[in-house]
């Protein structure tokens, strides 16, 4: 018997996004409301790449990226999280 994997609805996707997913691309202009005042993206311990767009998460005080051992490349663009802090652990091996 196979194991449901869990999945997550984040305010960057229309649809559900499994914790299997080995490329993350969040898109620009996305999650900027006052509310969202975190991201996390540990829960996605497959990520290989991780992009994130111009101008998203602009009222996130931490943007974690923890526990992502496999993660290969982090694009992170410009306005961003401006009043963020950025969080990694895990074995980076390229961050552009």
């Amino acid at each position: 018997m196979e194991a449901i994997q869990p999945s997550f609805m984040n305010c960057w996707s229309d649809y559900v996004v499994s914790s299997e997913e080995v490329e993350l691309v969040i898109p620009s202009n996305v999650c900027n409301d006052e509310e969202i005042t975190q991201l996390d993206l540990s829960p996605y311990r497959e990520v290989r790449t991780l992009s994130i767009g111009d101008n998203s998460f602009s009222s996130a005080s931490s943007i974690i990226i923890a526990g992502l051992a496999k993660v290969e490349n982090i694009t992170v663009g410009s306005g961003c999280g401006l009043r963020s802090s950025l969080e990694l652990k895990g074995g980076f091996c390229c961050m552009s």
